[in-house]
């Protein structure tokens, strides 16, 4: 159920468009009730629906998005 709800905060991101980190944490809090951004962020990149720089300072939506059945299988 979980990768199903980052699939959906993922569909909230423009394709292309770079986002800072504080961007990221505004658009999630839009989304969502679970009151911790920075975890929801940590758990869309884990998962590879969205990439970033190495030191965290941009963010971007993966061109191809992950497959959430294929993601329960692999995670469980």
């Amino acid at each position: 159920m979980k990768l199903y709800a980052l699939c959906y905060l993922a569909g909230k991101f423009e394709p292309g468009k770079i986002y800072t980190e504080k961007e990221v944490n505004e658009l999630l809090g839009c989304w969502h009730t679970f009151g911790d951004p920075a975890t929801l962020r940590r758990e869309l990149y884990q998962c590879r629906f969205i990439d970033r720089e190495k030191s965290g300072a941009s963010y971007w939506l993966e061109k191809i998005q992950p497959d959430p059945e294929a993601l329960e299988k692999q995670y469980g």
